[in-house]
């Protein structure tokens, strides 16, 4: 009897590590991993921008969580976190206007439910 109680405890913990591991996955896939869109190089290569998409867009129709990421001298110079309002749609390489100055990244987003939003983010790791 004490068997066959063990082996449907064993059963029942199997099942519920593995419900959890499939939900914490989707948790994942959701709400947490970066989704590259793009990296822009600057005109002499010394640094890069990735613009990532954060999880899935809110549902229906909400926001999309995005990060910037400003790469160079080796390492991380900055990164900003900033939502797009593109009517619950994944974000793509068209909604990003990217210029390179001599002392910052300038980066325009265009989403279908805002107006237009520039960001600038320096090489010395300052955000604007």
């Amino acid at each position: 009897m004490k068997a066959v109680i063990k082996a449907i405890l064993i059963i029942i913990a199997v099942l519920a590590v593995s419900v959890s591991v499939i939900i914490g996955g989707f948790i994942y896939q959701t709400e947490f991993k970066q989704n590259e869109v793009n990296t822009y190089f600057s005109d002499d290569g010394t640094y890069s921008l990735t613009i990532y998409q954060i999880g899935n867009p809110d549902w229906p129709f909400g926001k999309t969580d995005c990060r910037f990421v400003l790469y160079g001298n080796g390492g991380t110079i900055s990164t900003k976190d900033f939502s797009v309002y593109n009517d619950g749609g994944n974000v793509f390489d068209d909604n990003f206007n990217v210029q390179w100055h001599e002392d910052n990244v300038s980066i325009t987003v265009n989403g279908e439910e805002q107006s237009d939003r520039t960001y600038i983010l320096y090489f010395n790791g300052e955000t604007e």
